[in-house]
Parts: C-alpha cells; sequence; structure tokens
C-alpha cells in the first residue's frame, strides 16, 4: 500500500494564513491512515509531498497560498512517524527537487518529462522495495 498525503494540508488561507490542516491534525491523521492500512496490506510505503515553488504557486493561486516550508515541516514529521512505524519511505521531494530544467507547468502541477521522471523514480524503487522482501520493522 503506497500512501501520500500533505499538498491539500498546508493550504494556507491567504488573509489569515491558516493551515486547511494544523500540523497537529495532520499527524494525528497519518497515525489514523497507518492504523486503517495496516489492516489492508501487511507492507505500506509512504510517499513524500513535492516542492512548491512559492513565487510561482501563490502569484497564480488567489484563493489558497502555499509554502515550500511548510511542505518540508510536514514532511519532516510525516518522515519520523514513518520511520518510527516501520513504514519505507520515497522521497519523491528531493528527487524531484534535484532534477534540472524546468519542473511546473502551472502553480503546482509538474511538465511531462518530470512525471515522466518521478514515475520512472517510484517505479524503479518500488520494485527494489518489493524484490527485497524483508520487512521494514518499526523502532522501538
Amino acid at each position: 500500500l503506497l500512501l501520500n498525503c500533505g499538498l491539500h494540508d498546508i493550504k494556507r488561507n491567504p488573509r489569515t494564513r491558516e493551515y486547511q490542516i494544523p500540523l497537529e491534525q495532520y499527524t494525528f491523521n497519518l497515525h489514523k491512515i497507518i492504523q486503517a492500512g495496516r489492516q489492508l496490506a501487511t507492507n505500506i510505503g509512504w510517499i513524500t509531498t513535492t516542492p512548491i515553488n512559492d513565487e510561482i504557486h501563490n502569484t497564480i493561486s488567489q484563493d489558497f497560498h502555499r509554502y515550500n516550508q511548510d511542505c518540508l515541516e510536514y514532511n519532516r514529521e510525516a518522515g519520523l512517524i514513518m520511520k518510527k512505524q516501520g513504514i519505507r519511505i520515497f522521497d519523491l521531494y528531493d528527487f524531484t527537487l534535484n532534477l534540472p530544467g524546468k519542473k511546473y507547468c502551472d502553480h503546482v502541477h509538474f511538465t511531462p518529462e518530470v512525471r515522466k521522471a518521478q514515475a520512472d523514480f517510484l517505479a524503479r524503487q518500488i520494485t527494489q522495495w518489493i524484490g527485497s522482501q524483508q520487512p521494514i520493522t518499526p523502532e522501538h
């Protein structure tokens, strides 16, 4: 089972700067998602939320704003939870950040070339994960 969430959680009201889902609620939700996921699958993988370009995003999007710093903070908290739970992390954030050239075709969606590179990255990582057949055990 592959999971990813965070991009919509980090939305901020441009006037009040309030999050759509505050970090404390986000982490609570992750624990609930993991609990439900464990009833569906023996192995769970986590895909990090991809980078935000503040300037591009917040110039185009008027209804809500997103900030890369929030993305980093939510990814960090999710990573701590996933490691503690023994869940494999696929770091799509760093992979995408390090791709050369133009990344976005609008305020948040990636160009076809970037999407292909992301798909290839995830396919390789997931194939390796499945092939290893070594379960990741939770930290105690």
